[in-house]
């Protein structure tokens, strides 16, 4: 058995699909949610993993390993846009 090196690090969120793992359940409320035009807002505490959370959520792979395949192409296959604005960076805007 091989060991994977822990993709949790401090100062990096998870891009890759490969090393992120769980959550399954959120990840299918988040979609159904949209699917229904709901508003969604994601909210937890400092380094909870938020952002890898929202890095994940656009990737088609997992959308459609949690959604029933008519689903998955009726409302996210070439239909969705996603859109990652980090206001971190706007600290100093006016």
């Amino acid at each position: 058995m091989s060991i994977k090196e822990n993709p949790y690090k401090a100062g990096r969120p998870i891009s890759e699909l490969n090393d992120f793992f769980g959550r399954k359940r959120e990840f299918r409320f988040i979609y159904q949610m949209l699917m229904s035009v709901e508003s969604v807002n994601i909210i937890g505490s400092r380094r909870i993993g938020k952002t890898s959370f929202l890095n994940v959520l656009p990737n088609q792979e997992m959308q459609q390993s949690l959604l029933d395949e008519r689903l998955f192409i009726e409302n996210f296959k070439e239909k969705a846009l996603f859109v990652f604005i980090d206001m971190q960076s706007q600290k100093t805007a006016t």
